[in-house]
């Protein structure tokens, strides 16, 4: 129980900072992936990016 509660306090005590970069690493990592996979066609790379976050 105690880690939750500490797992819990550490998201609590993020800052907007560190909140922001870990969704720009979020979005980087998606990007990284996509790029593996998927023509850089900018359609292309909306649609498989709609589909990868929505899981269509």
């Amino acid at each position: 129980m105690k880690s939750v509660q500490k797992m819990l306090t550490n998201e609590i005590n993020k800052t907007p900072e560190n909140l922001l970069q870990e969704a720009l690493d979020f979005v980087m990592f998606i990007n990284y992936k996509h790029s593996q996979t998927q023509t850089k066609t900018s359609t292309g790379w909306q649609s498989g990016f709609f589909e990868e976050v929505i899981g269509g």
